[in-house]
């Protein structure tokens, strides 16, 4: 599945196996005949994005895990029982944090106001 592939987890291990081509990329250095693991792998993309793609990929999902942690924590006690339970699965999965923040958001208790 394509959400899979561009979870947050994935993503942060994707990073760290490649963060020598990506600190290359950020200082404009060649890196050749790199091979990943035995098996071929593009000079210039990481889940067949590019380096740059990739990286303001993994920056926007790490923000939004931030921002869905940061509405849950700030809101808990205006948020009904069952947004705080898929709130919470939303946070611990890896493709949650835009379920979290719309559950955040849609689940005040009514009477309660920002």
């Amino acid at each position: 599945m394509i959400l899979e592939k561009y979870a947050l987890t994935n993503l942060i291990k994707e990073y760290f196996d490649n963060k020598d081509r990506i600190s290359a990329y950020f200082k404009n250095q060649p890196v050749q005949h790199y091979k990943q693991m035995g098996k071929h792998s593009d000079e210039d993309s990481i889940l067949g994005l590019s380096i740059g793609v990739f990286m303001m990929l993994f920056l926007i999902m790490v923000a939004l895990w931030i921002t869905a942690i940061y509405m849950l924590v700030v809101n808990w006690k205006d948020l009904e029982d069952w947004a705080k339970i898929i709130g919470i699965l939303g946070v611990l999965t890896s493709v949650g944090p835009v379920v979290t923040i719309v559950i955040v958001l849609v689940g005040k208790k009514k009477g309660k106001k920002n």
